[in-house]
């Protein structure tokens, strides 16, 4: 009953957290949706997150603010810091984001975890204690390296096979419904936005290095851990898009969805399984 009771109010001091940011930073643009759907898609976000963070806070080898550093790097790395580099990018096509609303966007679920993250740390008990001694990690660049260049064979694919298959993500981004051939659409991507290619390497790189991190850091066995990455890196970054949001129709929003809860766990589990083929831990 305790351990209910304790968790029950850990859950209410994240919802807390996780709203608060919206009331002292507050979004610059309207909703427009019905807000009957968020009766629904709020619960399951909150408690996806909170999961997830639970998860990390009792299955790391880390306590004490060096447990805190991590569980906010890789959980605002997974769910904010890359996804929102991607909004940065594109936000030609969403014209409700204005500098300020950009940054905010970034500091906002930082200033969550900032607050919540060490309570929760505390209160589950892992403040005190001696770290666990782990075998210092050989930085396996070759692996992070190919594991780079299949994100973005990953990225563009699934974002033509399952994105771009929605028309709404079509005339959101390019202002037209044509659906052209996946060749075609990488060569007008490469003339059109060159930058995106070295973008998306950038976002892999950091993609496989916070894998590795969590490989390193999380208890447990192999299989444990590369079902632990396929879930967080199909979660994480998608979750937050059953949410409604002002800056994407509700049809966009469902795609990347699709897309993101697909190409991302695969790549999870990818990065999973070099890690436990190519013993990234020694």
């Amino acid at each position: 009953m305790r351990t209910v009771a304790k968790y029950s109010l850990l859950f209410m001091a994240y919802c807390v957290t996780f709203i608060l940011p919206a009331i002292l930073l507050p979004v610059s643009v309207p909703l427009k949706e019905s807000g009957s759907s968020m009766a629904v898609a709020f619960p399951v976000v909150m408690l996806v997150n909170f999961a997830i963070i639970m998860y990390l806070i009792h299955r790391s080898a880390s306590r004490g603010m060096k447990l805190c550093f991590y569980i906010i790097l890789i959980f605002w790395g997974l769910q904010t810091g890359m996804t929102q580099i991607e909004t940065w990018y594109f936000r030609n096509a969403m014209p409700g984001i204005n500098d300020q609303e950009l940054i905010n966007l970034f500091i906002r679920p930082l200033i969550t975890l900032v607050i919540f993250v060490p309570i929760a740390v505390r209160i589950t008990g892992k403040w005190n204690g001696t770290n666990e001694r782990r075998p210092q990690m050989i930085a396996p660049w070759k692996s992070i390296g190919l594991l780079a260049l299949l994100y973005v064979a990953i990225y563009f694919v699934f974002g033509y096979y399952v994105a771009w298959q929605f028309e709404a993500i079509r005339v959101f981004y390019s202002g037209s419904a044509m659906k052209a051939g996946f060749i075609e659409v990488l060569r007008h991507t490469a003339i059109t936005t060159p930058g995106l290619f070295s973008l998306q390497l950038l976002r892999g790189l950091l993609y496989a290095m916070m894998g590795v991190m969590l490989i390193q850091q999380l208890n447990g066995g192999n299989s444990e851990k590369l079902i632990a990455l396929t879930l967080l890196y199909a979660l994480l970054p998608s979750i937050l898009l059953i949410l409604s949001n002002p800056f994407m129709p509700p049809d966009v929003r469902w795609g990347h969805l699709v897309e993101l809860t697909t190409s991302n766990g695969l790549f999870g589990s990818l990065i999973g399984i070099a890690g436990v083929r190519q013993q990234l831990i020694r």
